[in-house]
């Protein structure tokens, strides 16, 4: 049976649905506190004293209602913890997971295991929990479990260690620095690396396998070099870090090794080809004015030119009673220089432009009309008709395969041949008398009087005098004979 005479007289007015009233002095001191002028039992988790509520610590718990003492909170047992204040319950003291350990009473956390050890148990007790790494695995602090070393490392004591820049370790596992290989020559690495990277073209490994370095000017490298390669003689580079050389260009030269610029060929010479040392002095018979050119001109009619390297050609002086004389395009020597105008001499011998020769001969303009070839033929993609230049400055659709003045391609004005093509003027062959143009080739039928067809007959030559007599000798009063007229 309840006996009501043993509970508070609070209670038995609460009870009996009167107005709760403060705690009284005894209760205050035996678990009760006031709580706007309620007495209230002091819940679990806590205690109670002198009026006030306090809550259990971190580490501690208590799951009886109206405590009055701090003893009343228990400690946590070895191997749990628990961070929270005001715990009730001996379930809010968990485990130490794996890589902690709780060696003490009443614990709020959990110590971790330190780094070279692991630990994979949960609610271990003591630091002897924590077991060091063996060779060839590490781990951080508070690890259940060690981890094998990674490559590009090497692992001992539980410790990792990168592999020092300028070696690399391509393999897991590792127990101790031998297993970091110096990179091979031309590559680098960084601390750390499982592999090492070549020297990119245009730079250079300096020989510590940790930096590559910019080639400079005048030089280059590949992939993978422990040096840079001087340009050779004829090459050159003007910008650092680069993979390759550059051919001098015609009209250029590159006269020694690590260039890293072209020269210009100087006027009264010339250069055809690319990637040359030197360039090419103007023979006798032609000239150059310009810098930097391709190929030297020939001296024009009228004009000779005796020495390697001229500038201009020399103008022939007077020939009798002429006030100067004329030369065959290409003279060398003033005795070239004769009376007469064929071929006709031009007024002067100069370049219209850097890139241009002059006319050699003051040939007379072609007599026929751009209106003979109609214009649509060079529209059709025919391999006999072309555009050509022409001496009134104007173009012309012409039939190489069979005009006689551009038999077998066109010719710059004023030109006779053109080795080159193999273009050529049949009606300026010298000697020439009956000549026509067959399918790009010139044809002579007959020569002038004094000269014969040559046996490729693509010439006329002068008849020797011997070979007159010879002819003569040997012909009979009754044959036709051969005739010579000089």
């Amino acid at each position: 049976m309840l006996n009501l005479l043993a509970l508070p007289i609070s209670l038995l007015l609460v009870a009996h649905g009167a107005r709760a009233t403060s705690c009284s002095t005894a209760q205050l001191s035996n678990g009760y506190y006031n709580v706007n002028d309620s007495c209230i039992q002091c819940p679990a988790g806590s205690y109670c004293r002198n009026n006030e509520k306090f809550d259990c610590s971190p580490g501690t718990y208590n799951p009886d209602t109206g405590s009055s003492s701090s003893i009343t909170c228990s400690s946590c047992p070895l191997g749990t913890s628990n961070p929270k204040p005001g715990s009730s319950s001996p379930s809010d003291c968990t485990p130490c997971t794996p890589g902690s350990f709780s060696s003490s009473l009443g614990a709020m956390q959990c110590t971790s295991c330190p780094a070279g050890t692991s630990n994979p148990n949960f609610g271990s007790i003591s630091s002897s929990s924590c077991s060091t790494c063996g060779a060839g695995y590490y781990s951080e602090i508070g690890a259940g479990k060690c981890s094998g070393c990674p490559a590009g490392h090497y692992c001992s004591g539980g410790d990792k260690f990168a592999c020092p820049a300028g070696t690399f370790n391509a393999f897991t596992g590792s127990m101790n620095s031998f297993a970091c290989t110096i990179c091979p020559v031309g590559s680098v690495s960084s601390p750390g690396a499982s592999q090492c990277h070549e020297c990119p073209s245009g730079t250079f490994e300096i020989g510590d396998n940790k930096q590559c370095k910019t080639c400079s000017a005048g030089t280059f490298s590949t992939s993978g070099s422990s040096s840079c390669s001087e340009c050779t003689q004829g090459t050159y580079q003007p910008s650092p870090g680069q993979s390759h050389c550059i051919s001098a260009s015609p009209g250029h030269f590159a006269p020694s090794s690590k260039s890293t610029t072209q020269t210009a060929c100087e006027a009264g010479s010339a250069q055809p080809l690319s990637g040359q040392t030197s360039c090419n002095l103007c023979a006798p018979g032609f000239f150059q004015s310009q810098s930097g050119q391709v190929s030297c001109c020939q001296c024009c009619a009228g004009y000779y030119s005796s020495n390697f390297g001229s500038k201009t050609c020399n103008q022939c002086g007077a020939q009798g009673t002429q006030s100067r004389g004329t030369s065959q395009p290409g003279s060398t020597s003033a005795n070239a220089c004769m009376a007469g105008s064929n071929p006709q001499p031009v007024k002067t011998c100069n370049q219209p432009s850097a890139d241009a020769c002059p006319v050699v001969i003051a040939k007379a303009p072609s007599k026929r009309s751009p209106s003979q070839l109609h214009a649509d033929f060079c529209s059709i993609s025919v391999p006999r008709r072309h555009w050509c230049k022409v001496l009134n400055g104007g173009m012309e659709c012409v039939d190489t395969m069979n005009d006689l003045e551009m038999c077998g391609g066109c010719l710059e004005p004023g030109h006779l041949e053109d080795p080159t093509t193999g273009a050529r003027d049949c009606s300026a062959i010298d000697g020439v008398g009956d000549v026509r143009c067959m399918q790009g080739k010139c044809e002579i039928q007959s020569c002038h009087k004094g000269y014969e067809i040559s046996r490729d007959r693509r010439n006329c030559v002068r008849v020797k005098i011997a070979d007159i007599h010879r002819h003569l000798s040997r012909a009979s009063s009754k044959a036709r004979g051969w005739e010579v007229q000089i």
